[in-house]
């Protein structure tokens, strides 16, 4: 049953600067809402109602703590704190008079109103520590499938990877929702909480219930289940057991209100609806821009107003390009984009690019408000990275071989290198894919994964600096050549379009392993027989001069090796029919 039908009007009380709504549980000063605790607004109801009457000790024990035996010491800290709370500190009381063993008195003047409850929400607007909400860039899908599921189930969850801006949803959301709670929205960031079991406390805290209750869980579900409020749970994913059971006990008993949580992988629970956000959409590579084409991607849209609201630096035609590189290498995530628009205060765009290309470790200096791990990107991935089992760590170190798309099989051979097993690989990747860390697409049968660009430079970094990189950079370069290999020996029956969607997405993975096999520490022979198995690849995707190039770098270093004769007499004739070729098409031209 929706309540904004079911309750029309409420009684007000006022009493000096104040007003107090009992059916909501909250007392204004004048337009700030002031933190009850369960138990002072229990004492401070009775007490309202009963204005100018003597009430007994006992009565209002038994109103705060009913059932329970409790030393009059507890009374006497509770209305010390709720006189603080009305200032009522001078030795001649504003509101409550103490009548010495026998009980307390409300003695200020109590008016009593009849106040109508709008269809739209209540026309106080409380927002218990929600973020204001700023400019949003090319989230309102996001915000309304959020809005939409919050008007149809108690419990949703904004999940994405880290700096993707799923706060940034979640906040928006609850603005716009609060109309439709009479008793407004509770925001909690979780980012602060150290262990799952604090979780129920720190609701609790925000809720403004007393922080020594036995059963923190149990009082704030009996709390919730009467109201309807929204609770917004900020950053789950380092407490998920703990928010997990608050969301199954709080859908467990149907109660009015809804719960709103933002994490980096689901909670798990059979009431959750999720709400994915994805990075925000820009330029291809080689399209041409200008402001004016270039603005319809969100990315560019975004880097565009913070460069102009935190730098004071207004864009051009010429900065399109750059801009649009800037926010294709940091994968379209706003966090990344904004710290780099942030950094054009000082310099220009193509310094920004240099920056972006050598680090991740932008300041944040205009973002203030932000949790602690977002004052860089650096952190923001630390914090993902820090939540990962031992498995998942090493498997997310490993894919960061990879220069884009991997498959199981690719995975299962490298892993193999450190003792893990096809099981553990399986594993490693699901959990990976539910914390946002990569992406999981099918292709055909099987399933394509891949990491941001951001998370695989910041897997390689702790990779480059592991005893396992050289072995795993040798494995890797193994498979390339396993699968070019693979790749001649289907070039002449399989069909041309099923064969280059196979492969061709390994060119940027064969530069990576023949940089490395003709390299100081690599392996030159690998290096010669990668050289040549990639011939097929090189000529389907007319890629002849980079083939050339590196056809004549393999005979040269076949020339300080030992090396095979017959596979250096197919690389000489792959490099005349390559010249031939060249010479072919230049004639062409000229024609």
């Amino acid at each position: 049953m929706d309540c904004r039908n079911s309750v029309r009007t409420e009684p007000v009380y006022l009493f000096g600067r104040f007003r107090f709504y009992p059916n909501r549980q909250l007392l204004m000063c004048e337009d700030r809402p002031v933190k009850l605790g369960a138990r002072t607004f229990e004492l401070l109801s009775l007490m309202v109602q009963r204005s100018g009457e003597l009430v007994s000790k006992d009565e209002l024990i038994a109103a705060a703590w009913p059932n329970i035996f409790v030393h009059d010491s507890n009374l006497k800290v509770n209305m010390c704190s709720l006189r603080r709370l009305l200032g009522d500190t001078q030795k001649e009381p504003s509101f409550i008079a103490t009548e010495s063993g026998r009980g307390y008195r409300f003695v200020s003047t109590v008016q009593i109103r009849i106040s109508d409850v709008h269809r739209g929400g209540v026309k106080t607007d409380e927002r218990r520590g929600l973020p204001p909400q700023f400019d949003v860039v090319g989230r309102s899908n996001e915000i309304a499938d959020t809005l939409a599921h919050l008007r149809r189930e108690h419990h949703i969850t904004v999940v994405g990877a880290g700096g993707v801006g799923k706060t940034t949803v979640a906040i928006a959301a609850a603005h716009a929702f609060v109309a439709t709670c009479p008793y407004g929205v509770c925001f909690v960031d979780l980012s602060t909480c150290s262990e799952p079991t604090l979780v129920p406390a720190a609701i609790a805290s925000a809720l403004g219930i007393r922080s020594d209750v036995s059963d923190p869980l149990s009082v704030t579900i009996e709390y919730l289940q009467q109201r309807r409020m929204l609770v917004v749970l900020d950053s789950c994913e380092h407490v998920l057991p703990g928010a997990s059971i608050f969301a199954r006990k709080l859908a467990s008993h149907s109660g009015l209100s809804r719960l709103l949580t933002t994490s980096r992988e689901p909670l798990g629970t059979s009431s959750e609806h999720i709400v994915r956000v994805h990075p925000l959409a820009y330029p291809d590579a080689g399209d041409v821009l200008t402001l004016k084409t270039a603005n319809r991607y969100s990315a560019f849209d975004l880097f565009a107003r913070r460069a102009s609201e935190w730098a004071g630096y207004h864009l051009v035609d010429t900065d399109c390009a750059i801009v649009a590189q800037i926010c294709r290498s940091l994968d379209g995530l706003p966090l990344a984009i904004e710290l780099a628009a942030a950094k054009l205060k000082s310099q220009t765009v193509q310094e920004v690019l240099a920056i972006v290309d050598d680090q991740l470790n932008f300041q944040n200096r205009n973002g203030a408000e932000r949790p602690a791990r977002q004052e860089t990107l650096q952190n923001t991935i630390d914090w993902s990275f820090n939540l990962l089992s031992h498995n998942e760590a090493t498997i997310l170190s490993l894919v960061s071989v990879f220069s884009n798309a991997f498959e199981l099989e690719d995975v299962v051979t490298i892993a193999a290198t450190v003792g893990l097993d096809p099981a553990d690989v399986t594993t490693g990747l699901g959990g990976l894919v539910a914390k946002s860390l990569m992406t999981a697409q099918m292709n055909g049968s099987g399933i394509n994964y891949k990491l941001l660009e951001c998370t695989r430079r910041y897997a390689a970094t702790i990779r480059q600096k592991d005893p396992i990189n050289e072995p795993v950079l040798r494995s890797f370069a193994y498979r390339i050549l396993s699968l070019l290999e693979q790749s001649e020996r289907e070039w002449n029956w399989r069909k041309t379009d099923d064969w280059s969607c196979r492969y061709k997405s390994r060119v940027a993975d064969l530069r990576a392993t023949l940089s490395w096999a003709f390299g100081e520490d690599g392996e030159t022979a690998l290096g010669i027989r990668l050289t040549a198995a990639a011939i097929p690849l090189w000529s389907e995707l007319s890629l002849i001069s980079e083939a050339q190039a590196q056809v004549g770098l393999a005979l040269k270093m076949a020339k300080t090796i030992q090396c095979d004769d017959l596979l250096k007499a197919q690389l000489h004739e792959d490099q005349q029919t390559m010249r031939a070729f060249r010479a072919t098409a230049g004639l062409s031209m000229s024609a």
